[in-house]
């Protein structure tokens, strides 16, 4: 679910959406007008003509939308929306997309689980993670230092570099939390709030380990809009 719209993927791989369409996030339009719907009040399938294949699943941001459509073994990604700060992985200078449109650079692994936040995206397959969007935050945990010195956008879509293999991914509104594949955790991105988890309430850029008990191993985590969760267990 986004702030007003909401997606859903069938067991027979189709895609409807419905809710508000003023960022055309429901990738929808009116066949006889040819223009986008301004709302849909009942859940309508996205048509199947602009995205070949078997959709796998959906995630919503704020004014966005972001799908993984499956093809073997490898996974293709559609997304449509607001792109107002890059978060469809393509220039800003393109505010919005009312028709899901592949991501064609890039193309994933399968499984593939797709996360999005407020206006930043993120993929993990085969233990990497891979973003895009908005980072004022450092929410794309991609910045090279831990000072704020870069851009607000970044809409390329790239991997998140020197992290250990991560095993499952959680996304907030503008941070993110992750179990790795020894079971630490790491968060990154806005910590106004302490959302982070590690005792400070200053945004981190780049991915830091969450301090936990020892003797403890992290084996699921969660993100709210501003706060977290992780579930521990002791080894002893």
């Amino acid at each position: 679910m986004g702030l007003r719209h909401t997606a859903v993927v069938t067991e027979n791989h189709e895609l409807y959406t419905c809710g508000a369409n003023n960022k055309r996030q429901l990738g929808l339009i009116n066949p006889e007008t040819m223009e986008p719907y301004t709302s849909a009040s009942a859940f309508t399938k996205v048509s199947e003509l602009v995205m070949q294949g078997n959709v796998e699943n959906v995630a919503c941001g704020q004014h966005h939308t972001v799908v993984t459509r499956s093809e073997k073994d490898l996974c293709d990604v559609y997304v449509f929306g607001d792109n107002k700060h890059g978060q469809l992985g393509f220039s800003p200078k393109t505010p919005n997309m009312q028709l899901p449109q592949s991501i064609s650079t890039s193309r994933f692994n399968m499984p593939v689980q797709i996360h999005a936040g407020w206006s930043h995206t993120n993929i993990l397959s085969n233990g990497a993670i891979f973003s895009w969007g908005r980072n004022d935050y450092g929410q794309l945990g991609r910045s090279s230092s831990n000072v704020q010195n870069e851009t607000s956008v970044k809409e390329d879509v790239l991997r998140i570099e020197h992290i250990p293999t991560i095993v499952q991914l959680s996304v907030g509104s503008e941070h993110n939390i992750a179990v790795t594949g020894d079971k630490t955790i790491l968060c990154w991105g806005w910590n106004e709030h302490g959302n982070c988890g590690n005792g400070s309430t200053k945004d981190l850029l780049r991915p830091e380990f969450l301090p936990i008990p020892p003797n403890f191993i992290g084996i699921l985590v969660g993100a709210g809009a501003g706060h977290s969760f992780a579930v521990i267990k002791s080894v002893t």
